[in-house]
């Protein structure tokens, strides 16, 4: 495998992993797929686009659902990542004892759990040392990153971001001009010959209490600040199947999980003034922290959520070459990748990056909510945030 990665700079188009999921009940047996606000999808039979909690796409009649999105992918390898043996830096904002982040269990927040990583909103409203992270010299290096041009600094304390896309949307620069880091890691789990399961959730009350009951006239009224006078609204009475969603879930023929690295998005980064030889040791140690998060995110396993656990079939990971002239077909060339080799490829890349002087930062950088900001937006979220008093 190691020749094959060695060379892959130079001679490859991308390394592509996939690999067939089926649900761990078994084959055919329902799961969840993820929600979104207002999903529309096109319906055959009546010829009209109908609201959906899910994703679908429907083509020659065979329906596709988004189990685990792009970004969610992204999140679900910085998770494995988290667990490697070893160390890519990133921003951290330390809420210390902050009672409204205690409640959520967040001690700290590492820019490769934020959408959009470096730039993200909490990152950006935070002080590193007593100075405005984007006014301190770290920071200015950082947001100005781009990747057509100097991308040393990203490199250098966030690498994670400049392999699964960062953008500093709210900068003061149009958003034309704001540097971009796209996703070179575009991964993602569909569900494919998916049918509406609609086997609502049932719930039954033990106490049978009808749901025709007027709490408010019972002193409910204003319990948990909550309005209505529904039994159900309290946490009584029971849920039946008409009651229920009716999009509660799917079945499906397969489910594919798709890993795709773009390795000339790879050789197209810029390292600003630093040598060939410099940047593609940098480029080295990029490739091999992607395959440890890629090889970490098939042995983390696929529970994409309560409902979803997906186990593989059979999987594959292939180094595609570049097609030559004359319509010649890309080759493909079958790699075993184990997060153990992995590693052991990327603590060499890295290695040969220290020599060279194109290594990474030897640890994170520590941020404090900024007062004037971040930490007022904490304060004002604890304040709601407090269990509301319950009436007598």
């Amino acid at each position: 495998m190691k020749n094959l990665l060695i060379d892959a700079l130079n001679d490859a188009a991308f390394i592509r992993a996939r690999a067939e999921l089926q649900p761990a009940a078994g084959r055919g047996e329902p799961v969840i797929p993820a929600r979104y606000p207002e999903a529309k999808r096109w319906d055959s039979n009546t010829q009209k686009e109908v609201n959906t909690p899910f994703c679908w796409a429907e083509r020659d009649g065979k329906r596709t659902v988004v189990l685990s999105s792009w970004g969610a992918e992204a999140h679900a390898m910085a998770d494995a990542l988290d667990g490697a043996n070893v160390f890519a830096p990133q921003l951290v904002v330390d809420f210390k004892d902050h009672p409204y982040t205690s409640r959520l269990g967040l001690k700290t927040l590492g820019s490769r759990q934020l959408s959009h990583r470096y730039a993200s909103a909490e990152v950006r409203d935070s002080l590193l040392e007593g100075e405005q992270f984007a006014r301190s010299a770290k920071g200015k290096d950082i947001l100005a990153a781009r990747p057509e041009s100097d991308c040393q600094a990203l490199y250098r304390h966030d690498p994670f971001a400049i392999l699964c896309g960062g953008w500093n949307s709210h900068s003061d620069m149009s958003s034309e001009k704001a540097p971009k880091f796209g996703r070179m890691i575009v991964a993602a789990v569909r569900a494919h010959g998916a049918e509406p399961f609609l086997a609502a959730p049932v719930k039954t009350d033990t106490l049978r209490i009808p749901k025709e009951i007027d709490m408010h006239a019972l002193c409910y009224k204003g319990r948990f600040g909550k309005k209505d006078k529904r039994p159900s609204t309290y946490g009584y009475g029971s849920v039946t199947q008409k009651d229920g969603p009716r999009d509660a879930a799917i079945t499906m023929s397969h489910a594919v999980f798709t890993w795709t690295l773009s390795l000339q998005a790879l050789r197209d980064l810029r390292f600003g003034d630093w040598t060939n030889e410099q940047a593609d040791a940098a480029r080295r140690a990029l490739l091999g922290l992607a395959l440890v998060m890629l090889a970490r995110r098939f042995e983390h396993g696929f529970h994409l959520r309560s409902t979803c656990d997906l186990e593989v079939v059979k999987s594959g990971v292939e180094r595609i070459d570049r097609a030559t002239l004359g319509n010649e077909a890309p080759r493909t060339s079958p790699l075993a990748l184990s997060s153990g080799e992995a590693e052991a490829f990327l603590h060499e890349a890295v290695q040969a990056a220290n020599e060279r002087e194109a290594d990474w930062a030897e640890s994170d950088i520590v941020l404090d909510p900024d007062p004037a900001w971040l930490k007022k937006v904490l304060d004002e979220a604890a304040e709601l945030d407090k269990p509301k008093e319950l009436s007598s």
